[in-house]
């Protein structure tokens, strides 16, 4: 599986930054602090079954400053306020980036954004080694993402396993039916299919028309980016899909609350 051009370079950079990281954290202590706070929440459980509030599609809100297909988002992004608005409209769960270089985020945004909200969290990061998933937990993730064509297959499996020892849910992200293979060879309870070609950049949400009737339906389907309208994500959910992680529309929103209500059907 070739690796796309512009991940390999995200990649690139990130086997540098952790290996800082652990010099100045390291991984005994993020044990020690994850046995000292509560469980993860049970994600596949609450996207599995309809919203537990008054929207009719389940929403993932992101919260992403910037990124290398759009550049900034928004500038000053206060992650606390925002994931308090998607908290207060109804959000599933909150995404929240972690990668500084490409994306702006940290994760000490996560924790910052754990102490404020209850929704169950996503922690959104490039993982190639453990050490990520222990930080995620010790910040408070309840499941962090793993993206099939960033990892071979063996160190795909090791860093899954990872995230449950951690009772954690690994959402397995694909874009092609190989990927799919892999993820459900795996046993992901959670796929995310990314609309977004990683060699291009350009999303077409048909790759998810594509790959969702492909997906057991005891398997959380989740489609990732492009998504734009509550059309879009009523075209989806004919094709199986059951959650909908959406970043860019509801930070560049200028009421996110008022964006995500509508895109979870609250207006219906």
């Amino acid at each position: 599986m070739t690796i796309p051009s512009s991940l390999a370079r995200i990649l690139e950079h990130k086997a540098g930054e952790i290996s800082e990281q652990k010099r100045q954290i390291s991984t005994s202590f993020l044990l020690d602090q994850i046995r000292g706070i509560p469980p993860a929440q049970d994600v596949v459980s609450r996207l599995r079954n309809s919203p537990q509030t008054d929207l009719r599609s389940n929403i993932i809100a992101e919260i992403k400053q910037q990124s290398p297909s759009r550049g900034v988002i928004r500038k000053n992004l206060d992650a606390v306020s925002l994931a308090k608005t998607y908290a207060a409209a109804g959000a599933a769960m909150i995404s929240v980036l972690t990668d500084a270089r490409f994306f702006g985020g940290s994760f000490e945004r996560l924790e910052a954004v754990r102490a404020t909200v209850d929704t169950p969290l996503l922690c959104k990061e490039f993982v190639i080694d453990s050490w990520q998933i222990h930080r995620a937990r010790a910040a408070g993730a309840d499941a962090v993402l793993l993206i099939v064509s960033a990892l071979a297959e063996g160190l795909l499996g090791e860093l899954f396993q990872v995230i449950l020892d951690h009772g954690m849910t690994p959402l397995v992200e694909i874009h092609d039916e190989l990927e799919l293979e892999f993820a459900l060879r795996l046993g992901a309870r959670c796929i995310g299919v990314n609309n977004r070609n990683l060699h291009t950049f350009v999303t077409d949400l048909n790759v998810s028309k594509e790959l969702g009737p492909q997906i057991p339906k005891d398997v959380v389907a989740i489609s990732e980016s492009g998504i734009h309208t509550r059309t879009d994500i009523q075209l989806l959910e004919t094709y199986g899909f059951v959650a909908f992680l959406i970043g860019e529309s509801l930070v560049a929103a200028e009421d996110p609350g008022r964006h995500l209500r509508h895109l979870g059907g609250a207006d219906e």
